[in-house]
């Protein structure tokens, strides 16, 4: 009688490439696989969760199996144990273990105010701006993933958490004027991805201002010289309420803009007391 008290050899693989379930691999099947000494066609039983999975070897002693996705979105965030188990033709047995663990939590990045606004004026299209923020649950070194107007930018997390890019000059004058959203993500070193937005407004269009005809023709005659004119004009760009400037002859007079951007600033009679006559007067 021959006694043989060899037990089999068998292993479990590195699972989901870094035994680690990340959010995406959580909603998919999940193969578990290994190796064992036993010839082709030997029963591997594989326990995950308390369910058990049946496999066979191969020709190589190679065996897998796969587990379903609706098992695999029911495991909690922990760490689990894989067992499988062989027996050999004497009966003796052997099992291994391996554990794997849960991780689906998304990391977070946010986006600080762009240009303090989030409006591009003109003057700040004309230079290159950044684009900045804060990211929590990845590491210093993981890259972040900026997006705006079809460009993608990136930057790398530092050791605080904070991020950033420069955004050139060119870049802001192509995308013209209007309302915009930055789309920035970042992945954690599982695999998990989070995104954050932010929406901005570039408005790189210059204001405009004009003064209408004055006194109708664009001279003041001795007779309206001696009376109170009114200077007036018309905006485009500024907001109700904007003050603006005024200079005749290097005299400043306030004025306001209306509702409807036009203005307007009353200047008193002086004859020519105050400007010699024959003189040309400039509004600016």
């Amino acid at each position: 009688m021959t006694v043989s008290l060899s037990a089999p050899v068998i292993s479990i693989n590195t699972i989901a490439g870094d035994d680690v379930i990340n959010a995406t691999e959580k909603g998919s099947n999940l193969a578990l696989s290994g190796t064992s000494d036993q010839p082709a066609g030997t029963a591997i039983t594989v326990t995950l969760n308390g369910q058990n999975y049946s496999a066979t070897t191969d020709a190589s002693g190679n065996w897998s199996v796969t587990v379903p996705a609706s098992a695999v979105s029911a495991l909690g965030e922990a760490t689990y144990s894989v067992t499988a188990s062989v027996s050999n033709a004497q009966g003796n047995s052997s099992t291994a273990s391996h554990n794997v663990q849960v991780n689906t939590a998304l990391p977070g990045v946010t986006i600080n105010p762009v240009t303090t606004d989030d409006i591009i004026n003109a003057a700040e299209a004309g230079s290159a701006q950044t684009i900045s923020g804060q990211v929590t649950g990845a590491a210093a070194g993981s890259t972040v993933t900026v997006e705006l107007g079809g460009k993608t930018y990136t930057a790398t997390v530092q050791a605080d958490l904070s991020w950033n890019v420069s955004v050139p000059a060119a870049d802001w004058q192509a995308l013209g004027n209007g309302e915009l959203t930055v789309n920035v993500s970042v992945t954690n070193a599982v695999g998990n991805t989070g995104s954050g937005t932010r929406d901005i407004t570039i408005d790189a269009s210059l204001p405009g201002l004009r003064v209408d005809t004055v006194a109708g023709d664009d001279v003041v005659n001795i007779i309206e010289h001696a009376q109170a004119q009114v200077i007036t004009g018309s905006s485009s760009g500024f907001a109700a309420g904007t003050a603006l400037t005024v200079v005749i002859n290097n005299q400043t007079y306030a004025a306001t803009v209306l509702a409807n951007g036009s203005w307007e600033r009353r200047r008193s009679g002086g004859g020519c007391q105050q400007l010699a006559c024959g003189n040309a007067e400039h509004y600016r």
